[in-house]
């Protein structure tokens, strides 16, 4: 174990990479699908991780309360990544882009890691049922943001 990863924190910042690499391969957008339809993809395909990896992803989402400053940094990147991709989603749904929607994207990110290490194992939650939770709370999260009744796209 040392020779390859120097220390035990050197193990467990490895263990988190590879987690974090594996999830966002799973999470990675079809840019083929419209929007609406991308995020309902994105977010069965994460519900799907996390129940077939869950211990994975629970060592992603804890990780960054970790005294590792590089084990903090690898997590951060994967929000960052997560919330790139879902603003580039309500942008293209019409939301004008601000701070505050900035904030919203970055609060859902927290509320659905959350709601997937709390749910995505249970089986008396069905997964489908999951997704829609997420998806409608995103919607209605970017909406409060934005100052609108109704989530971005929804008439």
């Amino acid at each position: 174990m040392f020779h390859y990863f120097g220390t035990r924190q050197g193990l467990h910042l490895e263990i988190v990479r590879t987690a974090r690499d594996a999830m966002l391969h799973a999470t990675d957008p079809d840019p083929a699908l419209p929007a609406r339809e991308r995020l309902r993809d994105v977010l069965a395909r994460f519900v799907t991780f996390v129940q077939d990896h869950d211990a994975t992803f629970y060592s992603v989402v804890r990780g960054a309360s970790s005294g590792d400053p590089r084990v903090r940094e690898t997590v951060q990147h994967a929000r960052d990544v997560l919330t790139r991709h879902a603003t580039a989603i309500v942008v293209e749904l019409g939301v004008t882009p601000s701070p505050l929607v900035d904030v919203a994207v970055r609060s859902w990110i927290s509320l659905a890691e959350q709601a997937l290490v709390d749910a995505a194992a249970d089986a008396a939650i069905p997964s489908e049922e999951l997704v829609a939770f997420l998806e409608r709370s995103a919607y209605a999260t970017v909406a409060a943001a934005a100052g609108t009744t109704t989530g971005p796209g929804v008439v």
